[in-house]
């Protein structure tokens, strides 16, 4: 049996609604951010990232994001903070949320 497979018949049916929920989460602040027209910064992917895992080559196309000392890394953190805080600095609800 493929190595995957096992692993994911160990879940139960709560597991799947779980996922489903997180996923249908996503969905929505998906279209709850074009709505607000929020730009998200452009994510480079870097294909030539691959492994073997259990026999099964797997890439890994964002793995830059884990080297904490690269200006590519720094200027994607920095333009994602630049949309949150355009983002922030604009709710109506931000005085009241900041007196918690």
């Amino acid at each position: 049996m493929n190595p995957f497979l096992k692993i994911f018949s160990k879940f139960t049916i709560k597991d799947h609604t779980s996922n489903m929920i997180i996923f249908l989460l996503i969905v929505i602040l998906i279209d709850c951010s074009q709505q607000l027209g929020l730009t998200y910064p452009k994510v480079a992917r870097n294909e030539s990232e691959k492994e073997i895992k259990f026999g099964i080559e797997i890439s890994d196309p964002y793995r830059w994001l884990e080297k904490s000392d690269t200006k590519e890394r720094t200027a994607f953190i920095e333009a994602q903070d630049k949309l949150t805080r355009s983002f922030l600095d604009t709710n109506k609800h931000r005085a009241e949320i900041k007196k918690g």
